[in-house]
């Protein structure tokens, strides 16, 4: 249903934070970046509306906006980068063109984000979310954290713990020589799976640490053994059905399907 001069009208009187509301004077433009900036904060907030045209002091007049005149072009651009739809409207208010963004809520436990950046909204403006505030949202859908530890190093050990019980088995059930040839060829044993089973630590390629090599090395397709080629094994892993998320430090990979989808670079 059309958003009507009323609604603008209502609109104006509410409260900016109980109702998901952004106003911004934007009388001839408003800058592309920043609207997805935005959008981007408001899905993570659970969704709301942006309004440009109105200015965003006391009685919230109406000044009217030039900004954004193809809005079916406008709703395209936005949803090719932010790869979820918003809603665009230009509603006829008696003071002026108002421009109406409706951006949808983010998925329970996943973030929306924009060029691997994840944003919330700070006053009057948007600036990246912390950790404290990615964590929170990650919980509601049930994340699973735990430290990584390779599917090739699990079924190592796993190896490595029968070699062992098979060793006491040994202990028991021969005497005293019969015991020391078996321990020195089962200590062979746990040499060879030590050897072919467990992946050498190799030195990883690039320094996660330095922001230029994110900016150089990742981009989306990558998969999680590029990754760990690139950078070492992550801090930190947490998963959501079909999205993994690697940490390193504040940084952070995210995975759809086994190939990279986002990232957020250290600072």
């Amino acid at each position: 249903m059309p958003t009507t001069p009323e609604q603008i009208d209502l609109w104006r009187t509410a409260d900016r934070e109980v109702h998901k509301l952004e106003f911004k004077e934007a009388r001839n433009h408003f800058d592309f970046d920043r609207l997805l900036e935005y959008s981007v904060a408001m899905a993570n907030e659970g969704g709301g509306t942006i309004l440009l045209g109105i200015a965003n002091e006391f009685s919230r007049p109406v000044v009217g906006s030039k900004a954004y005149p193809n809005l079916e072009k406008t709703k395209v651009e936005l949803e090719s980068k932010l790869r979820f739809p918003v809603d665009v409207e230009a509603v006829d208010h008696p003071d002026g063109r108002v421009v109406v963004f409706h951006v949808p809520s983010r998925p329970p436990g996943e973030l929306r984000h924009i060029g691997g950046a994840y944003f919330a909204r700070r006053g009057q403006s948007v600036a990246r979310m912390t950790p404290a505030q990615m964590e929170k949202i990650f919980k509601e859908g049930n994340f699973s954290f735990r430290k990584k530890l390779s599917a090739r190093r699990t079924d190592a050990y796993k190896v490595i713990t029968l070699i062992g019980l098979l060793l006491l088995l040994i202990v028991v059930a021969t005497s005293y020589s019969q015991w020391h040839d078996a321990h020195a060829t089962a200590k062979e044993w746990v040499k060879t799976v030590k050897r072919h089973a467990l992946p050498s630590a190799a030195k990883p390629a690039r320094d996660w640490h330095v922001k230029k090599n994110w900016q150089e090395s990742i981009h989306v397709g990558l998969t999680r053994e590029e990754v760990e080629k690139l950078f070492g094994e992550a801090e930190q892993i947490n998963e959501s059905q079909n999205f993994e998320t690697w940490h390193y430090g504040f940084a952070s990979i995210t995975f759809y399907e086994g190939k990279v989808y986002s990232w957020l670079e250290p600072d």
